[in-house]
Order: C-alpha cells, then sequence, then structure tokens
C-alpha cells in the first residue's frame, strides 16, 4: 500500500514539475520583441508573400493552453504575436 502512494506521489511531482517547466517555455515564447535587445539592423527586408508589400500590421493569436499542461487551477489563453500584411491582410508562415 505504501508503494502505491508514494508512486502516485511522484507522479504528480512530476506534473507539477512538467507544468511549472511549461509555463516558463509559454513565458519565453510570448516575450515581446521590445524587450530583446536588437544590436543589428541591417536585415533582410520582409515582404509579404502574396503582394510584395513590406508594410505590416501587428495581430494577435489567441491559443488555450490547457490547465493540465500548465499546472495551473484554469485553463490559460497565451497571446501570440503575429503580422498581417497592410494591404492584402495576408499572415506569412514565417
Amino acid at each position: 500500500m505504501i508503494r502505491d502512494g508514494s508512486k502516485i506521489r511522484i507522479e504528480l511531482i512530476q506534473l507539477i514539475l512538467h507544468g511549472v517547466v511549461l509555463q516558463k517555455i509559454i513565458r519565453m515564447m510570448t516575450m515581446n520583441l521590445k524587450d530583446q535587445p536588437i544590436k543589428n539592423l541591417e536585415g533582410k527586408i520582409v515582404r509579404c508573400e502574396e503582394c510584395g508589400c513590406d508594410y505590416f500590421y501587428p495581430i494577435y493569436v489567441l491559443k488555450k493552453v490547457s490547465r493540465l499542461m500548465t499546472g495551473l487551477s484554469k485553463d490559460k489563453i497565451v497571446p501570440l504575436q503575429a503580422f498581417r500584411c497592410a494591404e492584402c491582410g495576408h499572415i506569412n508562415r514565417d
């Protein structure tokens, strides 16, 4: 009986740790670019894959993450930033 109880406790601890790790990954994925220093602005200009326009509007895609994945008591909605073309509204895959 003690072995079964300790096995359940170990599995519960593993699930909690898994949730904490996932929370950190989600936090890292949702960091804004403004929080990261930009050292070199000599990059390639990104253009719309559909029309070739080089102007974009920031938009957000909302992802619902299960409480089982985050280890929280409720499901969590995580905003992920994307960019929509200013001309045709297309969202590039990259």
